[in-house]
């Protein structure tokens, strides 16, 4: 298993070849009858820009993000809306999501391979004991 030293070594190892950009969603603002409603409001326009290294804006989406916010709210419901787990301190929402992001992480296989196999921090998906070390 690789201890968090490891991780943030391999992570760094990517920053060379690493592009990133930001796509910034612009909302309308909402009426009156859309304030009474659970629904997204209307995105108006869209902007781009980049951050580090040199990004293709033809590539840029929300879609992974999105994905993976959604699946996280899944897992750990102290992120979705009119819940009753929540937490009364940041520390422990903090414990909780790490804890619920390195599980979906390690155990759940994205096609073959979990996102920590993809990304290289691991070569196999890992057992409980193996994550509690």
């Amino acid at each position: 298993m690789a201890s968090s030293r490891t991780i943030t070594r391999s992570a760094w190892s990517l920053a060379p070849t690493l592009n990133y950009a930001q796509m910034i969603k612009v909302y309308m603002n909402p009426t009156p009858e859309e304030q009474r409603r659970y629904s997204p409001e209307r995105v108006a326009g869209v902007v781009c820009k980049d951050v580090y290294g040199e990004p293709d804006f033809d590539l840029i989406c929300t879609s992974h993000i999105e994905r993976l916010h959604g699946s996280l709210r899944q897992w750990c419901k102290r992120l979705t809306r009119l819940t009753y787990a929540f937490n009364k301190s940041g520390k422990t929402f903090a414990q909780r999501y790490r804890c619920t992001s390195r599980i979906f992480a390690a155990f759940t296989k994205q096609s073959s391979m979990t996102p920590a196999m993809a990304a290289g921090i691991t070569d196999h998906v890992w057992t409980i004991r193996e994550l509690l070390a």
